[in-house]
């Protein structure tokens, strides 16, 4: 997996902790917070940026300065809140990671990966900023800034995938979120057009999950 790279010209040494080989197989990260050389914060090869998921994963990202658009879901069943969070970890694990910015947001009781979060990762200057929405009609949105002290939020996320969850209604192509006619395998006739071929729109429905998935 390629992480992305942040320096901590925006943050002291005491937030971020060191990693040493006899502690953590071999990862060290030398952090002095005292950059003065005006490039901008994930210059430095030193620690990884990304998206926490359940489970201790990372999610990586594009590289500084593009927006990164992501397509998140629940872990598990009626999770109350789906928290998206960019660390910055010197090992693809969200253990010992700093939290940089963490936005919440609110979903309704529902089967773990079947609600559709879309989040953007975005990078002003020193800033990280995070946005992001269930893309439910009326659902909520949240946006985020990086700050200093935050700890890892409890109700993180696992990548959205087409096969857990379904049927879906709506399936991120990009950044463009496309509304489907999605059907359970068996649960009913395929509508016929007129010309005696299955409706093209019903097709699609199926197919679209899992190509932008494959994507």
């Amino acid at each position: 997996m390629r992480f992305l790279l942040l320096a901590t010209a925006a943050m002291s040494a005491q937030e971020l902790r060191r990693v040493d080989d006899a502690s953590s197989g071999g990862a060290v990260v030398a952090v002095d917070g005292s950059a003065d050389d005006g490039l901008p914060l994930w210059a430095d090869s030193r620690l990884a940026i990304a998206v926490a998921a359940a489970e201790g994963s990372l999610i990586e990202l594009a590289q500084p300065p593009q927006t990164t658009t992501l397509a998140l879901t629940t872990a598990r069943d009626d999770q109350p809140f789906v928290d998206v969070a960019v660390v910055a970890a010197a090992r693809p694990t969200t253990e010992g990671a700093v939290t940089l910015a963490a936005a919440r947001i609110v979903v309704p009781p529902a089967p773990r990966g079947s609600v559709l979060i879309v989040a953007s990762v975005r990078f002003r200057g020193n800033k990280v900023i995070v946005r992001a929405y269930d893309a439910a009609d009326g659902g909520a949105r949240a946006t985020a800034v990086s700050r200093t002290g935050l700890a890892l939020p409890d109700h993180l996320p696992r990548p959205w995938r087409s096969d857990v969850g379904g049927p879906h209604a709506k399936v991120l192509v990009g950044e463009t979120v496309l509304t489907l006619d999605q059907r359970a395998p068996g649960a009913e006739d395929a509508p016929i057009s007129v010309t005696g071929d299955v409706e093209p729109a019903y097709t699609a429905s199926r197919v679209w999950p899992a190509s932008a998935g494959l994507a």
